[in-house]
């Protein structure tokens, strides 16, 4: 579960550093609410909360729901 975190925390961080953060957000149903960081620092940390679920042999991440 920890990696997980970090994996997401190191890849909205790629998507900060690339520009393409807000627009990966939108495509997927985020919203922005706040001043996005211009750039990654040491201070910049995605905290995003997950729920793990058991997904079938056919499932896709589409059918999860909150």
């Amino acid at each position: 579960m920890e990696d997980i975190g970090q994996t997401l925390d190191a890849m909205l961080k790629d998507l900060l550093g690339s520009n393409e953060l807000e627009k990966f957000l939108r495509d997927h149903g985020w919203k922005v609410i706040g001043p996005v960081p211009v750039r990654p620092t040491k201070e910049v940390r995605f905290d995003v909360p997950f729920i793990p679920a058991m997904m079938g042999a056919h499932g896709s991440q589409g059918n999860v729901h909150q």
